[in-house]
């Protein structure tokens, strides 16, 4: 799989990826032999502010997939985590 196929992207404008903000999120196992991630996010900050007075994500997504592709996403997501960590200024410089 393809880490940054720009064509598979939507984008607010051009060079900005449009995205939502993770609100929270679960895995689980399910049958016969899936794993199960659940994706809360909000689309506002408005909806964000709620979610967070309520501990409830206004929405989610709900995927399976098989334990190989559990394992790509996973590694993948370690990958880019670990090379942005040196990058993020401490907590009390962020904006």
């Amino acid at each position: 799989m393809s880490d940054h196929d720009p064509s598979k992207w939507r984008f607010r404008s051009v060079g900005e990826i449009k995205v939502d903000t993770l609100y929270d999120w679960g895995v689980t196992t399910i049958a016969p032999h899936n794993v199960a991630i659940r994706i809360g996010y909000a689309k506002s900050q408005a909806e964000l502010d709620k979610a967070h007075r309520t501990g409830r994500s206004p929405n989610q997504i709900q995927l399976s997939m098989s334990p190989a592709a559990a394992k790509q996403f996973a590694e993948q997501l370690l990958r880019y985590a670990t090379a942005l960590e040196g990058s993020v200024p401490p907590k009390d410089r962020q904006n």
